[in-house]
């Protein structure tokens, strides 16, 4: 995947994919991507899966359920990983996300 090449490449810790993380209300959610050791999830929209209203919704539930319990949560696009990727590495390195 792009984005696991993006941060091996970028020299950053190895992030654990297709994660299963707990919240109190909302049990067994799955993330793209979680950086235990920094308590951070990054989740990859790509229109083809986010693209309705539904979709939208269950998003923003998700990053709500996942805040309450205590893990930061970042989203990156398809386009920002692949055609933007120093913007990428330069919100997840040190001073930004993974600090």
């Amino acid at each position: 995947m792009a984005f696991r090449k993006l941060v091996r490449r970028a020299g950053l810790p190895d992030p654990l994919g297709n994660f299963i993380l707990d919240a109190p209300d909302h049990p067994r959610l799955e993330v793209d991507f979680y950086f235990p050791a920094h308590n951070l999830v990054i989740e990859l929209d790509g229109w083809e899966t986010h693209r309705t209203r539904a979709a939208f919704k269950s998003d923003r539930r998700k990053d709500a359920a996942l805040t309450s319990a205590g893990y930061r949560v970042m989203r990156f696009t398809y386009e920002d990983v692949v055609y933007e990727p120093d913007t990428v590495v330069a919100r997840l390195t040190p001073r930004s996300a993974l600090a």
